[in-house]
């Protein structure tokens, strides 16, 4: 007699796991199905703004290579959310380091010939570099993409591209002489 009992209350306990069971996994796949939905549109909204994204820089003829072109860019980036864009696509150019991701946006970003009428901080009649945009939009995007990074790190990566700016005009112009004579 103990024995079924026992057996009745295992069935009644059993079925009632059984239960519960069957309601979590019911959840389970509410749940999923749920994730499955963000993921698709997130992957929407991420593909949209990646081709937002792509075109902010492509507005502009770059590497930028007169004074006109910066001041048409800084008048770009005074707006918050192209600023936004440009430090996103920026920061995807990547580098081994601070130094080398600088390298690689400035290049990309100024030609030789605008950034040799620049210093940091205006020295030798040059132009001041620290106050354009475009020295924010280097600082900022080499936060986001270099983690170990710190202002100051690229402010110095910035000076010195800024200072050997002359002697790589006159490099690619002996070059430039060279093919074509």
């Amino acid at each position: 007699m103990v024995i079924v009992a026992l057996e009745t209350v295992n069935s009644h306990y059993m079925k009632e796991v059984l239960k519960q069971q069957h309601f979590i996994r019911g959840v389970v796949l509410d749940i999923l199905g749920e994730v499955r939905e963000i993921r698709q549109n997130k992957n929407t909204l991420d593909a949209a703004n990646q081709d937002n994204r792509e075109s902010v820089l492509n507005k502009f003829d770059l590497p930028l290579n007169t004074n006109e072109d910066l001041q048409n860019f800084e008048v770009f980036l005074s707006n918050n959310e192209d600023f936004t864009n440009a430090v996103i696509q920026i920061s995807k150019l990547g580098g081994r380091d601070t130094t080398d991701f600088t390298r690689r946006s400035l290049n990309m970003l100024i030609s030789n010939q605008l950034a040799s009428s620049f210093s940091w901080y205006g020295r030798k009649k040059k132009n001041v570099f620290k106050d354009t945009l475009l020295a924010k939009l280097i600082i900022a995007a080499a936060e986001k993409a270099i983690k170990t990074n710190t202002n100051r790190d690229t402010e110095v990566a910035i000076q010195t591209w800024l200072r050997r700016a002359e002697e790589r005009r006159q490099s690619q112009l002996r070059k430039e002489n060279r093919l074509n004579g």
